[in-house]
């Protein structure tokens, strides 16, 4: 049971320290993003603290569901048990993919900043001139999160197989 909980908590840091440094970059780039858009945490209104705290407040629970589903994945059953020193590697991994999900929804966001409709930022003055900044960040998060869920999935169905492929050469050694 203590090896499943420090997959959790594997997960819970990884996904913490992520929305913390993305949240940071957001901020630098659009900061009424984060300061304007978001509910006030704590009455906090320094950028780089809301960064702070929606970093942690906004991740800790991806972090973990995801760190129970790879938990499950890598421990239930009797195939061979991984543990989270097993596991490093592979939520690394999905910590970037989260990280290029971020980057494309960013790109992509500043692409098409000309052709959303400002009136969805809510009686901001001077939409026109913030959408330059605000489209890329609003795009990065909403692709992080989708690419971190579709990331969390594969890593869990490839820690499903690594165990099945661990319990058959168990099975095939003399």
């Amino acid at each position: 049971m203590r090896e499943f909980f420090r997959i959790v908590f594997l997960c819970v840091a990884a996904a913490v320290g992520y929305g913390v440094a993305h949240d940071q970059v957001s901020v630098l780039i659009a900061p009424e993003y984060l300061v304007d858009w978001h509910p006030r945490l704590f009455g906090l209104r320094q950028p780089q603290l809301v960064a702070l705290a929606w970093g942690v407040v906004a991740t800790w629970w991806v972090g973990a569901g995801a760190g129970i589903a790879l938990a499950v994945s890598s421990r239930a059953g009797s195939w061979p048990k991984l543990g989270a020193a097993d596991l490093r590697g592979g939520v690394a991994a999905t910590v970037a993919a989260t990280a290029a999900s971020a980057l494309a929804g960013g790109l992509l966001g500043y692409a098409v900043h000309g052709s959303i409709d400002p009136g969805f930022l809510r009686g901001y003055v001077s939409p026109e001139e913030r959408m330059p900044r605000l489209a890329p960040v609003a795009f990065s998060h909403f692709f992080a999160y989708q690419g971190a869920f579709l990331a969390g999935l594969v890593l869990c169905a490839a820690t499903l197989a690594r165990r099945r492929r661990r319990a058959r050469a168990a099975l095939q050694s003399p």
